[in-house]
């Protein structure tokens, strides 16, 4: 089938191409997660071509060197996207090494072929395939499908307050992955060789790199998208009036400067539904309800940063006297809204 390994390697190519496109337009981590989640698959796209075409006879230098370990990647890549896109996780952290730990014992359980030549790597592959090569293909195949399942069963616990174009394109995203995950253990399980998977690279990458190509080049499709179930709810009025008890609720009465809230207990307050106040969010004032609430939240942190009576707190006493939980989100939304840190902007306000 050299017509399809002729697609794979465009669609590679797109894969690089698309990537580095949305890891450079976008500064927000999620965008760069998915960037590099794009570009491994791409770059197993050219490595399946490479290793099972004519290719491989120029050099045998990779043969068994990638497939078996970027496998183990792809998993906790959207799980960290998937963080980014819900505001969940605000930037990566030490402990987030722990997911690399399978790549690194499937390494250590490879290491022995691994640093074989290459012909004596293909021929110790081909003799001890069932035994040694097998096993590897099905962890890889699992660990897919196990953090698959998890991804799905988060997306049904995804925040209230997110909003419908992300919803809808966590749903698809995570319903993409599942398959991709299914797919590939049934062809773990049943392809003979190498050479069989050339139809399910070709089905998902289409999937894949179809979506890819929206993000990029169609970054309006999922607001049109995401509209079209949005525009079933609630009538301009109605938001209108949700908005001016939204702006009363946080101007009047600073509830803002509750640490716990969110969107539920907003509704709560102002005796509206959470899906027509995310609507409202959504569609009027045009901003997340964090973004919303983190806006008051800086605009009054920049006021007692410059009053006397609160020159003796901290840094992370002023962000929790603003609304914020932690300093790492605080200084994220001071410097999106402010521009600066928050000491250089104490530090440029003294100094006038």
């Amino acid at each position: 089938m050299p017509w399809i390994k002729f697609i794979l390697l465009c669609y590679a190519l797109l894969a690089i191409f698309v990537s580095g496109g949305l890891f450079f337009k976008d500064k927000h981590y999620a965008s760069k997660v998915l960037a590099l989640f794009i570009l491994l698959m791409g770059l197993e796209m050219i490595n399946y071509v490479y290793a099972t075409t004519a290719l491989v006879s120029i050099s045998t230098v990779f043969i068994a060197r990638y497939y078996f370990y970027v496998g183990f990647i792809y998993g906790p890549l959207l799980w960290f996207y998937f963080l980014f896109l819900w505001e969940k996780k605000q930037s990566f952290q030490g402990r987030d090494a722990l997911h690399l730990i399978p790549m690194l014992l499937a390494f250590v359980y490879f290491f022995d072929i691994f640093i074989l030549p290459g012909e004596a790597r293909i021929a110790f592959i081909r003799v001890h395939f069932f035994d040694r090569v097998m096993p590897l293909n099905y962890a890889r195949a699992l660990h897919l499908l196990v953090y698959a399942v998890v991804i799905v069963r988060h997306c049904q616990k995804m925040p209230v307050e997110l909003p419908k174009v992300k919803r809808v394109l966590s749903l698809g995203i995570a319903s993409i992955f599942f398959l991709t995950s299914v797919l590939m253990l049934g062809f773990t399980c049943f392809a003979r060789d190498w050479h069989d998977f050339a139809p399910y690279y070709l089905i998902i990458s289409t999937i894949v790199f179809s979506m890819a190509y929206l993000l990029y080049f169609q970054p309006d499709f999922m607001a049109r998208l995401g509209g079209k179930y949005v525009h079933s709810g609630i009538g301009k009025k109605d938001m209108e009036r949700i908005q001016t008890k939204i702006s009363h609720a946080l101007q009047a009465e600073r509830i803002f400067l509750e640490r716990d809230l969110n969107l539920k207990a907003l509704a709560l307050r102002i005796e509206e539904k959470p899906h027509h106040l995310s609507q409202t969010f959504t569609r009027l004032i045009q901003e997340s309800f964090n973004e919303h609430i983190n806006r008051y939240r800086i605009d009054y942190a920049k006021q007692i940063l410059l009053e006397a009576s609160f020159a003796h707190l901290t840094i992370e006493a002023i962000a929790q006297e603003a609304g914020f939980n932690n300093r790492v989100t605080f200084n994220k939304f001071f410097q999106k809204f402010t521009g600066m840190k928050p000491s250089a902007y104490k530090s440029m306000a003294v100094s006038h």
